[in-house]
């Protein structure tokens, strides 16, 4: 891969359709998790291009690398997370429910149901989640559901981290200890606290 990417990072043009391509919504959307990381053989399709996903993750990787680019590339953390968790899944054929839900803080979801429903995909462990995509559910059920098997689970509070101030939260009448995975809390996150 290192000759097409120093073409392409030499080539302003190939840059900005990168750059481009990366701010697209469709890396933003919760479902694309499932859709890029279960699926056997996925490829990317822009326009009249298409391009292989391993091999464009592979690219992708390898621009990260670059200081050229990394920039351009963590300006969407959307797009890292899929990196990331794709590795993970990769590496034990399953990612833990807590790292899934975290990971989607990043994304976009018209129902907000979906932040924990998109997740749930990916945890193939060997117990079966207690959890199941139920719509009949408020948001509020829902989230305090995933709170409690998260803090269960893990045996721990990680899973307030990055979206429980009550500050940050748009869900109403979330009871005061379950996380809002609407959206991250960007201070937190860019402050390392």
């Amino acid at each position: 891969l290192k000759t097409p990417l120093l073409k392409i990072m030499g080539n302003k043009q190939a840059m900005d359709g990168l750059k481009e391509l990366f701010h697209r919504p469709y890396f933003t959307r919760a479902w694309i998790l499932q859709e890029l990381i279960l699926a056997k053989k996925a490829t990317v399709v822009c326009g009249q291009h298409q391009w292989d996903w391993d091999e464009f993750r592979k690219a992708m990787l390898a621009l990260y690398k670059c200081e050229s680019v990394l920039e351009m590339i963590t300006k969407n953390r959307a797009f890292v997370r899929i990196l990331s968790l794709r590795q993970i899944f990769s590496d034990n054929g399953f990612v833990l429910l807590s790292y899934g839900v975290y990971g989607l803080l990043e994304f976009k979801a018209s129902d907000p149901r979906d932040k924990v429903y998109a997740a749930l995909g990916l945890g193939m462990s060997s117990r079966k989640l207690p959890l199941t995509p139920d719509y009949n559910l408020t948001v509020q059920e829902m989230y305090t559901n995933t709170a409690r098997y998260l803090i269960e689970e893990d045996q721990n509070l990680r899973c307030w981290i990055n979206c429980n101030r009550p500050s940050s939260k748009e869900i109403s009448n979330l009871p005061s200890w379950v996380p809002d995975w609407t959206h991250p809390n960007v201070d937190i996150i860019t402050s390392g606290k």
